[in-house]
């Protein structure tokens, strides 16, 4: 997955990406619910990926995995994560909630999403990078 700059400049600092995994509704497209992500925020990136684990006898199968940062899934989805050490070497993500609500361009087109743990750009440290930056895509709850 390519990053945006913003994302490009978070994980050179060290912290970590959540990597989601989304799953789209029957009627829509997996490029147009990527294309609807991605122009979310700079700090989310959607792509279309091979998913993790292939039939090897069977053509590949594509998924719709989404990189952003903790901030970026509560301002945008209303999902609360926390990073919480596993081991004294380990971080991972903790959900205090499933996502809250979904932007109204994307109202009906997702089933749901879900971690996956460690994700590609989950750089196993503390999320302490903090960032600031003027968005103009916010969405409250219930729109």
């Amino acid at each position: 997955m390519s990053f945006k700059p913003l994302l490009s400049e978070l994980v050179a600092k060290g912290k970590p990406l959540a990597e989601i995994v989304v799953e789209v509704e029957y009627s829509e497209t997996l490029e147009s619910v990527t294309n609807l992500l991605d122009q979310l925020a700079p700090d989310i990136g959607a792509a279309i990926e091979p998913a993790y684990f292939q039939a090897f006898d069977q053509p590949i199968v594509y998924e719709l995995r989404m990189d952003a940062t903790r901030e970026a899934l509560e301002r945008e989805f209303g999902w609360v994560l926390s990073r919480d050490p596993y081991d004294e070497e380990t971080y991972i993500w903790e959900e205090t909630n499933q996502p809250q609500f979904y932007p109204s361009s994307l109202s009906g087109k997702i089933i749901q999403m879900g971690l996956t743990q460690p994700g590609a750009s989950d750089n196993g440290n503390d999320d302490t990078v903090s960032y600031d930056h003027k968005f103009e895509n916010t969405y409250p709850p219930n729109e």
